[in-house]
């Protein structure tokens, strides 16, 4: 009845085990999966901030398109105003003309003719070709500054598509395109050089023309009807100045309110999705360091099944095989008592006496050097477990010198991958401090000895560490020798290259077994 019930005990443990590993596995899927997760969601984070920065340069491009246009418009509006007071001013003076040479008509008659143009037609066609000149001038001015921008913008647009042409990995058709696209801007880079070349000679020749128009015109002297209009086109020139000024400073006041506005929306649009990913990865974080807990604790587990299985399969062979019966155990147990009773009885009498070497027998004797060996024998032991014991320092210093190997270490000790991922996890720092960690959780919850320690380093072909990690043997205990048994002597034993203090051992107690 008892095989039979161990017999389902077994079996109910292994379909548990075999349970256990199905979730074990399963926490593995999703560990993967949640692994797969974090890593698009710091991918669609950098995409998200590659878009920014695109935002960026296309908003600092918007901004310096819109003040040249502003600019370029100031220009055209100056341009015309000139324009307009040039003709107003051809026109009056024409009409001033016109009034003097038709009341002198016929005493011009009588006299000698006078050529076609008069002094003031002259005098008023060298002023209107100087302020045409100038007009024209400004014009070409503009123009080549238009032209020389256009240059600047098509080199950044060059230098861009031949950055993405040449770093960024993309599919044939849009390197084919860039390239064509690159083909057009040279091309008609070359065009605008050239009409830049052509705008700067006529600049050139305007302004030559201008200074002969100037000679011409500062040699005749300026009537009283040309210094009011100069002062009439002076005044107006500083109204006109001043409501452009008023206009463009509200102009851009409301420009840069607008783009204040959509920089900081932009600002808390990538904010918000800053927060978003981050309480998105804690919650990942937090799953995960969830699911490799459990699965440490089934890790667990299944070795604690794994240890009852092995035990009740011993209980089981013992209960097969087993000779000896309860009352030879019992009569075995009471044997030990009764010896506990008498040494005890010895050791009280002993106290109680005193222990002169003249009434002292044989046998208190030897059991007083007996007393002595087995308190040599703790300390000794006490030394060696306290010389073969690993510190925190030994540990700090393997610790260091492993570094990135540490997964590696504590899979030859004996440790899960999934310890070893949790201790990943919850540790914040360098390999070092993972590593020693690491070293610290295997000596508290494997009781992990220098030996094996040693062992795993000279598996990872670490020799300069097992010097430093392997334990000290300073006294080397020798099989005792038949007339040593029951004096408990200090021999020595000659071990080749010195002589090294043995202590001898004590017999155990004989079981009886009655039969």
């Amino acid at each position: 009845m008892a095989t039979r019930t161990c017999a389902e005990r077994v079996a109910q443990l292994e379909r548990q085990q075999k349970a256990q590993r199905k979730n074990i596995d399963n926490n593995e899927k999703e560990t993967s999966v949640l692994g797969k997760r974090n890593a698009e969601l710091q991918a669609t984070v950098g995409k998200l901030k590659e878009l920014v920065d695109d935002l960026k340069s296309q908003l600092q491009s918007k901004d310096l398109r819109e003040s040249e246009t502003n600019a370029e418009l100031r220009r055209l509006r100056y341009f015309r105003w000139q324009q307009e007071s040039l003709v107003a001013f051809i026109s009056g003076e024409q009409q001033k003309a016109g009034a003097k040479t038709h009341t002198q008509r016929p005493l011009l008659e009588e006299q000698i003719r006078l050529p076609a143009e008069t002094e003031v037609v002259e005098k008023l066609d060298a002023h209107a070709r100087l302020q045409l000149l100038m007009l024209r001038r400004n014009v070409c001015v503009n123009r080549v500054f238009g032209v020389q921008r256009t240059l600047e913008l098509m080199d950044i647009e060059e230098k861009t598509l031949q950055s993405y042409s040449n770093n960024a990995k993309l599919e044939k058709s849009p390197v084919k395109e860039m390239k064509q696209r690159l083909r057009e801007i040279k091309t008609r880079r070359r065009i605008l050089q050239i009409e830049l070349e052509e705008a700067d000679a006529e600049v050139d020749e305007i302004e030559m023309q201008m200074r002969n128009f100037q000679m011409l015109a500062g040699k005749q002297e300026a009537t009283d009807d040309e210094l009011k209009l100069g002062d009439i086109l002076t005044t107006q020139m500083q109204t006109l100045l001043d409501h452009m000024r008023i206009q463009q400073a509200r102009q851009l006041k409301e420009l840069t309110t607008k783009h204040d506005k959509e920089l900081a929306d932009m600002i808390q649009h990538i904010q918000d999705l800053n927060a978003r990913h981050l309480e998105t990865l804690g919650k990942v974080k937090l799953r995960l360091r969830t699911k490799v807990l459990e699965l440490h604790k089934r890790e667990q587990l299944h070795v604690r099944l794994k240890g009852q299985i092995t035990v009740l399969q011993r209980f089981f062979a013992k209960n097969m095989n087993a000779q000896l019966t309860i009352d030879q155990a019992r009569r075995i147990v009471r044997h030990v008592i009764s010896e506990a009773r008498k040494l005890k009885e010895i050791a009280e009498e002993r106290d109680q006496t005193e222990n002169t070497p003249e009434t002292q027998t044989i046998d208190d004797q030897s059991q007083q050097k007996q007393g002595t060996t087995d308190v040599k024998k703790k300390k000794r032991k006490r030394k060696r477990k306290i010389v073969d014991s690993l510190g925190d320092d030994r540990l700090m210093y393997v610790a260091d010198r492993v570094s990135a190997e540490w997964k590696q270490l504590g899979s030859l000790l004996g440790l899960s991958n999934n310890r070893l991922d949790l201790i990943d996890i919850d540790t914040t720092g360098s390999d070092d401090d993972r590593a020693f960690i690491m070293l610290q959780t295997w000596r508290r919850e494997e009781n992990g000895k220098a030996e094996q320690l040693v062992a795993a380093l000279q598996q990872m072909a670490r020799e300069e560490l097992v010097l430093i990690v392997r334990p000290m043997k300073d006294a080397e205990v020798a099989p005792p020798a038949a007339n040593d048994r029951l004096t408990g002597n200090v021999r020595m034993k000659d071990a080749g290259s010195g002589r090294t203090p043995g202590l001898s051992t004590v017999p155990r107690l004989p079981i009886i077994a009655s039969g």
